[in-house]
């Protein structure tokens, strides 16, 4: 039996497969620093047989709450899990990036079953805390992450979000990056960190720093969660959640330019933020 297990914020999933060896070998190759040989939560059976390929690349994910079944659907793959069971099937084209997409959206929902989330974010390590810089493309994720050696850096594009206990929220790294991923297969780190302080992103003629109300920080929030279901019961999940983070933790609107004292400006508020 050939197996993937990952490990990504602290959820395991293993993929496994009779058959399709090549495809599970160049999935580890992708993830190799997320691999475990703990115990699994989920299961999944994988297979790459012929999809009917739809016109467009939209895609749905559903909710049964009477079959207690997740539904993840798209031209290039569909999956059911078994949310009594924890176990699933996932039909899906024999190719990387596919299944790069369905993880991203699997996890979503694991993350947010436990009161967490996917934020297209920079992370980086400090102090043994996490800084994270939330902001869509081109708004500085890579260029702030870019400024610390690469084995500090989370990720240049998204990261986990995970409540630990009733008003504290840690980060994780994981394997989904941006254009630092090149090169960095093999030296991206798998860790989970306290978080220290959250920046929002504004690129400015000049650095500085002005804290964001609970408000502020749950409206910026949510234009850079990542989210794909239209369930009403799971976005009211997903609010609860991000107020509940916009309330426990420290953010700043971070005006910035680059130069070359960027970081110890970042890493000077960012202490000032630690408990």
């Amino acid at each position: 039996m050939n197996k993937l297990k990952v490990a990504i914020s602290g959820i395991n999933i293993e993929f496994k497969s009779s058959r399709h060896g090549r495809f599970i070998r160049q999935l580890k190759g992708k993830y190799c620093s997320f691999l475990t040989n703990c115990a699994c939560q989920y299961v999944f059976l994988l297979s790459t047989e012929n999809l009917l390929k739809k016109k467009n690349n939209s895609f749905k994910l559903e909710t049964g709450k009477s079959t207690n079944c997740l539904k993840i659907a798209r031209s290039d793959f569909i999956s059911e899990l078994n949310l009594k069971k924890n176990t699933g099937l996932i039909n899906i084209e024999d190719n990387v990036k596919s299944f790069d997409s369905f993880l991203r959206i699997l996890y979503t929902f694991l993350l947010l079953e436990r009161k967490g989330f996917l934020i297209h974010a920079s992370g980086v390590k400090f102090m043994n805390t996490g800084l994270i810089f939330p902001g869509r493309s081109y708004s500085g994720k890579t260029t702030t992450a870019g400024l610390l050696p690469r084995g500090l850096i989370l990720s240049d594009e998204i990261v986990g979000i995970r409540m630990v206990n009733k008003h504290k929220f840690g980060v994780s790294s994981t394997p989904f990056w941006g254009d630092l991923e090149e090169g960095l297969t093999n030296k991206k780190t798998n860790i989970f960190l306290p978080l220290n302080a959250v920046f929002f992103l504004k690129k400015s003629k000049k650095t500085e720093f002005s804290p964001f109300l609970p408000s502020q920080t749950l409206k910026h929030l949510l234009q850079n969660i990542l989210f794909f279901s239209k369930d009403p019961v799971l976005i009211q999940k997903l609010l609860e959640t991000a107020t509940l983070f916009s309330k426990s933790v420290k953010a700043y609107k971070m005006k910035f330019h680059l130069h070359k004292y960027l970081w110890k400006k970042i890493s000077k508020k960012a202490y000032e933020s630690l408990d």
